[in-house]
């Protein structure tokens, strides 16, 4: 009986293993990995192959069975068991999931992920203060890719940093201008996720390939003390050069036509080229800074309107100066736009286009300060709800756009009164019009009211101050905030011959009053942008010696004397001119209002112009310079 017993239970195992080894087993599939560019193009089709570390366990054929692509798109797979993405914009880390089949048993694996991970240099976070802002390559910023900035869901101008809150969703430079037949011609108005009437970023070339993608669809970000520390230890054995430090754009490619000097560099044996292994260094401002090239040679235009042919060198930055609360909540952009076309442009006007929203879009009034060149964007009331709570809530603050070196020329807000003639421009000659201050019918902005309609034409909508309850502002005129759209501050007009350059200094400005309300933000504002002024015309810091760089300063200062300073009864400035030409000259108080002013034509050679002060009260000055190319500042004393 035992002996019956022992070989049934051996029976029974012999059987289960048997069993076991001839059972069907699911295949195996093994998680990927897959680097891909963060770009502002649209990648139409993206392929991976996800079987090359799957295997079945059976030694059988296997192929992908489905594919969950989640928030990363959409595609599908091919019956070689390809992978496609479609239409893939991506900007951050994606997960897709996916289980594999084997083909003879048709049992299917347990779901496997594949990541896909964001190797990105086209933009950068500026964030060495208390703002944490994104540059974009392509010259449109404060804004993802995908979203172009429509959506504050999307924003990338955070004040506080870490706070979730932002102030605008995006900004962007509207250049426009007429060439010698009075044709039109404008950079890209528009922006949309698939790519359209856009900026591209690197500079304007014969050749733009795959090549160039991987050289220019990126940002270089360098700090002060990168720098330093390249200047002094260049030469020291185990020195390892930051990579956007190698790698500045200091020259272009001439065999395809891009310009020889590109961004600025210190060139120690003068030879024109850059050489960071010789001691050469990238010449930036700030504390933090962000380089970026673009142009509009690639964009799709109407038939009423032709490319302009601009090439934007940028460079934002901002300091690290937490001891000081202007500084500490302002970034600058300081913008080059180089005519890279054969046109002679006259004309020529420049704008800033921006979406403010401090926290919700939706309860936010517009307005501009023309003895401060500026424009701004505030609460309509003293609770800011947010999109997302709590939002800035109570005591919401104020964000400024000012001009530093140019002088604002004309400010309109549109509204969301779609095709209406104050909704924003649809047409080429519409988006001109706006640059010159002008609704979509031709009309001048007109005093009072919304600014449309009127009998008495002005160039700026909405200068007064929100605290003056008799000054024309959108808090006064009581306009719905949820109907205003976005704005544009322009300076001009210009001309451009081939090969000359527009500056543009922007100073970016946060400020909050956390005892006072919404309108008292607005007056902290204005107060930092007169002091933020003041330091930027006498090119110094509360944390630093200067504004900019004494590199900056070597490259662009003419030969002036000015003499004597301190001065008394008259000040004399002297400079030398290779050409006939005018120079406008302004005397500035330190709180910014221009006390005398007037225009010198220069002849070649030697000149002197003398400036009467002796009315003046003794202080600080700021004489301003105006040529055709650039402006220049000098302090001066009056005793």
């Amino acid at each position: 009986m035992m002996l019956q017993r022992f070989f049934f239970i051996l029976s029974v195992f012999v059987h289960s293993i048997f069993v076991s080894y001839g059972q069907d087993k699911p295949p195996v599939a093994v998680d990927d990995t897959v680097l891909f560019p963060v770009s502002p193009d649209m990648i139409m089709s993206f392929k991976i192959y996800p079987l090359s570390n799957d295997y079945s366990q059976d030694m059988h054929p296997i192929d992908v069975a489905s594919v969950s692509f989640g928030s990363a798109g959409y595609g599908g797979v091919a019956s070689d068991s390809t992978v496609e993405l479609i239409g893939l914009h991506l900007e951050e880390n994606y997960t897709i999931t996916y289980r594999i089949r084997d083909k003879v048993n048709d049992l299917l694996s347990e779901p496997a992920n594949i990541y896909l991970i964001a190797k990105n240099q086209s933009f950068d976070m500026l964030n060495i203060n208390n703002i944490n802002a994104r540059i974009n390559a392509t010259s449109y910023h404060f804004c993802n890719y995908i979203s172009g900035g429509y959506n504050q869901l999307n924003a990338y101008y955070e004040c506080p940093k870490f706070s979730n809150n932002h102030t605008f969703s995006n900004l962007k430079l509207w250049i426009a201008g007429l060439d010698e037949f009075g044709n039109l011609h404008l950079t890209p108005p528009h922006f949309h996720g698939l790519g359209y009437h856009r900026y591209r970023s690197g500079p304007i070339s014969y050749q733009y390939d795959s090549t160039f993608k991987d050289t220019w669809e990126r940002v270089w970000t360098l700090y002060h003390t990168d720098i330093e520390t390249h200047k002094n230890h260049f030469s020291n054995p185990g020195y390892e050069i930051p990579e956007p430090l190698l790698n500045w754009p200091g020259n272009g490619d001439t065999t395809i036509g891009q310009a020889w000097k590109l961004a600025p560099f210190k060139d120690l044996d003068q030879d024109g080229l850059y050489e960071p292994l010789e001691g050469d260094y990238p010449i930036i401002k700030g504390d933090q800074a962000i380089y970026f090239i673009s142009n509009d040679d690639r964009g799709e235009y109407a038939a009423d309107s032709l490319y302009f042919g601009v090439e934007i060198h940028g460079m934002a930055y901002a300091y690290d100066c937490p001891d000081d609360s202007i500084f500490q909540n302002t970034m600058f952009i300081d913008y080059q736009l180089i005519n890279r076309s054969l046109h002679q442009y006259y004309d020529v006007f420049v704008g800033v286009k921006s979406n403010l929203g401090i926290g919700s879009p939706k309860d936010d009034y517009t307005a501009c300060d023309t003895l401060l060149d500026a424009f701004f964007g505030y609460n309509a009331d003293n609770y800011d709800a947010g999109i997302n709570e709590p939002g800035y809530g109570y005591f919401p603050p104020a964000q400024a756009v000012s001009f530093l070196n140019q002088s604002l020329s004309h400010f309109i807000t549109y509204f969301k009164h779609w095709w209406s003639e104050i909704s924003g421009p649809q047409y080429p000659w519409d988006y001109y019009n706006s640059l010159k201050g002008k609704w979509k019918d031709e009309s001048s902005i007109t005093f009072g009211g919304i600014g449309y309609g009127g009998s008495q034409a002005c160039d700026f909508q909405f200068p007064g101050d929100p605290t003056n309850p008799y000054a024309w502002s959108m808090y006064t005129a009581s306009v719905d905030p949820e109907h205003q759209d976005f704005s544009v501050g322009s300076t001009g007009p210009f001309v451009m011959n081939p090969g000359d350059t527009i500056s543009l200094e922007l100073a970016i400005l946060f400020a909050r009053d956390y005892g006072g309300n919404n309108l008292s933000s607005v007056t902290l504002l204005k107060d930092r942008l007169k002091k933020l002024r003041a330091y930027y015309f006498t090119d110094s810091i509360p944390c630093n010696t200067i504004l900019g760089t004494e590199d900056i300063k070597d490259e662009i200062d003419r030969p002036i004397l000015i003499y004597p300073n301190p001065a008394k009864e008259h000040l004399h400035i002297e400079l030398s001119s290779l050409e006939k030409i005018n120079m406008d000259f302004e005397l500035i108080s330190i709180t910014g209002s221009t006390l005398i002013q007037g225009t010198q034509g220069l002849k070649r050679g030697v000149n002197t112009i003398t400036i009467n002060c002796q009315n003046l009260p003794a202080d600080l000055y700021i004489l301003k310079l105006g040529f055709e190319e650039s402006i220049i500042y000098r302090k001066v004393i009056i005793q």
